[in-house]
């Protein structure tokens, strides 16, 4: 079975189970084996890409913000996201230096405290803390926790009703103010939680129908080309056919 690790630098790394693996190699499929987890909720990630290098917040959670922030009729949050509406440097974000990344580095910071505390808790309740290769230093080595045992053991928490409170902690820390003009749509934990959920079946319901349509349209294909290959039979063995016939033909007039 796989597993999937949460680290203490961020990241989440999947340990593919063997047969995911041999399908892969039989297919030409890369497996995505590590990504970046959500700043906020620590539940949701995406996969490791330069273009995705400012994104703090998983797909479920940016829905979230903004509809917390339509239902308080207020402009999206700038918490978490790069400050201003220019074009900003990658090389910013590690730059303290760089205002423009300033949002980008409080969120990442948030995250790191608390792997940092959900990783001191596994380790006093006797759960199993490995040490994995660092990915920007190969000479270290960081800690992670299966995210299975962490949900089994209660330290983690993927319910609708905890991403909602954890998103609404998120934005108090990085952005009070925003917090504050929001605080009366976010202390409504239930209506949000059955608004998220909502929202995850019809992105399913949309993955699922777009995954209909493909394999439809490769169905279409291989029907087509199973179709005209004995028509293009056909045309050949008419062709030699009609060849013979009238070297036979001309043969009896010689």
């Amino acid at each position: 079975m796989s597993e999937k690790f949460l680290r203490a630098d961020g990241l989440v790394e999947l340990r593919p189970a063997p047969a995911a693996v041999a399908e892969a190699s039989r297919t030409g499929v890369d497996l995505v084996t590590r990504g970046e987890l959500c700043t906020a909720c620590l539940v949701g990630d995406w996969g490791l890409s330069l273009l995705r290098a400012a994104k703090t917040l998983c797909d479920d959670c940016t829905w979230l913000e903004s509809e917390v922030s339509r239902r308080a009729g207020a402009a999206r949050s700038r918490a978490g996201r790069t400050a201003g509406d220019g074009v900003v440097q990658l090389a910013g974000l590690s730059d303290p230096d760089d205002a423009s990344w300033a949002p980008v580095r409080a969120a990442l910071q948030l995250r790191d405290a608390r792997l940092t505390v959900l990783l001191d808790d596994a380790a006093a309740s006797g759960m199993a803390v490995v040490e994995l290769d660092s990915v920007r230093d190969h000479d270290r080595t960081v800690r992670a926790v299966s995210r299975q045992d962490a949900l089994r053991s209660g330290l983690l928490d993927d319910s609708a009703e905890a991403r909602v409170r954890l998103f609404a902690e998120w934005l108090r820390l990085l952005a009070p103010e925003d917090h504050a003009v929001r605080a009366d749509v976010l202390a409504d934990v239930p209506a949000l939680a059955h608004a998220l959920r909502a929202h995850q079946v019809g992105v399913m319901a949309a993955s699922a129908r777009a995954d209909v349509d493909r394999v439809g349209r490769e169905t279409a294909r291989a029907l087509a080309t199973v179709t005209r290959a004995p028509l293009a039979l056909g045309a050949v063995v008419s062709r030699l056919v009609r060849v013979r016939l009238t070297r036979f033909a001309r043969a009896a007039r010689a």
